[in-house]
């Protein structure tokens, strides 16, 4: 018997799954709706538990979501609520088959209609629906709930996890790469394309799925269509090309080709960016309410992309600037110059007055031919110490 539960009380939780596994009962935990319902659709769980208030999703929500799939028409699903009210009763009436109170007597009649279930449970059905309907993307839920992403939900699951991001904006191309995986957790996407404007170039970032190399290169050259129509084309050179992440191991079958395209600007405050493209197989895929999603997230996002890319330029410039001066100037002093307020302005001189002595020695080549070198260094450091004298005397510089 598989049970899958949702309960944001830590508490709660290990009670509860300690209470069934000790029946060997096997359990799988979520920890938010949209984690909650995937697990539904992969795990094909026997009885479903949750908490009417789960971060993202109510209970409730999902419980009228599920009942609408053939597959968990018959499954089990029990409702744990703080406090019964006869408005969510009735709410909850024809889609869980138990409501109970969360205190120590609705737990104990839980697990007495648990332990009731467990020699009804039987194989020959579910076996037969397991594969019966596919599994939904997370747009579809939402919008099959006739309901919008709002500011809590972003509080609750994508802020969360946005800031993780924070520890990786050393590196734009790790940022990127965590960026892309949060979005895939609430929108599934076959092909992804960040295209910025770094200094005088266009660099593209691609996490190309499982698309071909063909397939990926021509959705590149619509995205940078659109790119272009951002930026003046003139104006920039093409830059690297940075694959985020393999392409997958089976290539995109001949009837997977992209099908829907979203392409949004990467705007702050301070300015332009660049632009995100998705591709995905299915017609239609990116909805309205998708569109909403994905404009509210991408605020956030694209102040930690501006930092990475702003680390990016600075260590690019200190990198040139060692690269440059490391043979002729000491450590300590290019370090002085990385240190100056703006990298952009180490390079553009100062006025000073400066005093200036032109000197030739003359015949110095048959001077340390026709000598030892003990007394050529000697002659240069008494020659050196006069002219040092002039400097001195003329401006001390």
């Amino acid at each position: 018997m598989k049970v899958l539960i949702c309960d944001p009380s830590p508490t709660g939780v290990k009670i509860l799954s300690e209470e069934l596994t000790n029946l060997d009962i096997e359990v799988t935990l979520a920890e938010d709706g949209l984690e909650f319902i995937r697990l539904i659709f992969s795990e094909n769980p026997d009885l479903i538990i949750s908490e009417s208030d789960i971060p993202v999703l109510s209970g409730l929500h999902i419980a009228r979501y599920i009942r609408t799939n053939a597959r968990f028409k018959k499954t089990k699903y029990f409702l744990f609520l703080a406090s019964l009210s006869g408005r969510t009763e009735i709410l909850a009436e024809d889609t869980v088959d138990g409501i109970f109170k969360k205190d120590e007597l609705g737990f104990h009649l839980l697990m007495e209609a648990v332990r009731r279930m467990i020699p009804e449970i039987g194989t020959e059905v579910k076996d037969e629906i397991d594969d019966f309907a596919p599994r939904p993307e997370i747009s579809e839920i939402i919008e099959s709930l006739d309901m919008e992403f709002d500011s809590l939900i972003f509080r609750d699951l994508l802020r969360g996890k946005l800031l993780g991001i924070a520890e990786f904006n050393s590196s734009l191309e790790l940022t990127l790469q965590k960026l892309l995986h949060i979005i895939g957790s609430f929108t599934n996407f076959n092909i992804a394309i960040v295209l910025l404007k770094i200094e005088k170039s266009v660099v593209s970032y691609i996490d190309p799925g499982n698309l071909s190399t063909t397939d990926t290169e021509d959705f590149l050259s619509i995205c940078l269509e659109d790119f272009y129509s951002l930026f003046d084309r003139k104006e920039l050179n093409q830059g690297e090309k940075i694959i985020l992440k393999k392409n997958e191991a089976n290539p995109s079958p001949e009837n997977h080709k992209v099908s829907s395209y979203y392409f949004l600007e990467l705007q702050t405050p301070s300015g332009l960016l660049g632009s995100i493209h998705l591709g995905y197989y299915r017609n239609n895929y990116y909805t309205e309410t998708f569109s909403h999603v994905f404009k509210e997230f991408m605020k956030e996002a694209n102040l930690f992309i501006q930092n990475a890319i702003s680390m990016k330029v600075i260590t690019e410039k200190e990198s040139n600037l060692n690269k440059i001066f490391q043979k002729f100037v000491p450590s300590d002093i290019i370090n002085d110059l990385l240190t100056k307020k703006s990298t952009f302005s180490l390079l553009t001189g100062e006025k000073r007055n400066v005093a200036i002595l032109f000197s030739d020695i003359r015949s110095f080549t048959t001077l340390s031919e026709n000598n030892p070198p003990e007394a050529v260094v000697a002659f240069l450091n008494s020659y050196f110490d006069i002219m040092c004298k002039i400097i001195t005397d003329n401006g001390e510089r």
